[in-house]
């Protein structure tokens, strides 16, 4: 299929009351091998499509296996309220058909077979299948938390607090000698850094923002020394309860003490950590990747962070998800991924929300001293 087909069909599917009936004209050859291939390329999204829901009309002409097919669709119990088709003769014959006023015809400017003639008036056109262009934000689904990544300055603050997203993340780098708390997300910093005042945005200041605009905080410790228990000591301060916090880390960086100390501080908050690193094992030596995350989560960590451009990125989540642990996906750098994420219905999303589409303009991080400049393009810190 066309690239963005099966994310659409799958979209689709996670509405309430829908579903997506597929028609192909083939021989009765080839009807098994479209039912595999069908399960091939929607093995990623986890594509299910019941049996009475793929038909193969008996007729092979455009028109009349149009008709047909709508003919079965409605006899099996189904309202057609959008009907697709990349033939036009197709479309012309539906919207000729009696009651198909109030459907929707759409015409996939992709493969055809039949002469490219004028079609019925109200036939839309097109030639790309995206998320993007069908989804707005309140059509997402509340059951997923999202996160808005690398809030280290105050331009990528206002952006935020101005958003409807609800968990803001921040790097927590050191302490200063001062006593407060830093956000970067290099590691490590350079003096200079400290000196030419780049970094303009504290925790402290960055916690009592939060807690104006009603913002939950999510923490991601780049450095372990006494970090852990300043930042602590700003999170109890400011009144962040534990549905309101959310603490992440490498394991290298804060180890099994680390996560303790959190998770001994903050009982029911979020303790995540990233696992890209177990899926070789994961589908290898399933038992012992389980083993080793059940470990983990013995430490206090109960969320897993897995990378969204991560080879079996998916495939990796469903066996999570199937062993029972919560997971979040990061790393999905434009409103058309994050959107394919959402399709495998994680715990959780993090994402720089830099999504035009939608009027967020996220700048990112600074990782490696780059932020994006709303999308156009990126920009060097000096």
């Amino acid at each position: 299929p066309m690239g963005g087909v099966i994310e659409t069909i799958c979209w689709f599917q996670m509405q309430s009351r829908t579903a997506v009936g597929l028609k192909n004209i083939c021989s009765q050859d080839m009807q098994k091998k479209t039912i595999q291939a069908l399960r091939k390329f929607g093995k990623e999204y986890q594509l299910k499509l019941p049996k009475e829901l793929i038909y193969f009309p008996k007729h092979h002409a455009p028109s009349e296996s149009a008709v047909e097919s709508l003919s079965y669709f409605r006899k099996i119990g189904y309202h057609v309220i959008c009907f697709v088709d990349s033939e036009t003769q197709s479309l012309d014959a539906i919207a000729n058909e009696k009651d198909t006023r109030d459907i929707l015809l759409l015409q996939a400017d992709t493969v055809y077979r039949s002469n490219d003639k004028p079609m019925t008036a109200g036939v839309e056109k097109g030639s790309t299948y995206e998320l993007r262009e069908l989804v707005n934000e309140k059509d997402l689904p509340p059951t997923i938390d999202l996160v808005w990544h690398g809030i280290n300055d105050r331009e990528n603050l206002r952006q935020f607090l101005s958003s409807n997203i609800q968990w803001g993340e921040v790097d927590v780098q050191t302490v200063h000698e001062d006593g407060s708390v830093l956000l970067q997300h290099d590691n490590p910093l350079e003096e200079e850094t400290l000196l030419t005042g780049k970094i303009n945005l504290q925790l402290n200041e960055l916690l009592v923002e939060f807690q104006q605009h009603g913002k939950a905080v999510k923490v991601d410790f780049k450095d372990k020394s006494n970090v852990l228990s300043e930042s602590i000591k700003l999170l109890k301060k400011h009144g962040f309860n534990d549905q309101n916090i959310w603490l992440n880390g490498n394991i290298d960086v804060l180890k099994e003490d680390g996560f303790k100390m959190l998770s001994a501080a903050f009982p029911n908050a979020v303790i995540q950590t990233s696992v890209d690193f177990i899926c070789p094992l994961v589908f290898s030596l399933p038992d012992q990747a389980k083993k080793i995350l059940t470990q983990l989560k013995g430490w206090g960590i109960n969320r897993f962070s897995i990378n969204w451009e991560m080879k079996k990125c998916s495939a990796l989540m469903y066996q999570l998800k199937k062993w029972g642990f919560e997971v979040n996906v990061y790393n999905a750098t434009d409103l058309e991924q994050f959107l394919k994420v959402m399709i495998l219905s994680p715990r959780s999303i993090t994402s720089d929300f830099n999504f035009p589409e939608w009027n967020y303009y996220g700048r990112g991080s600074g990782k490696n001293g780059i932020q994006s400049d709303y999308v156009e393009q990126q920009v060097k810190f000096k």
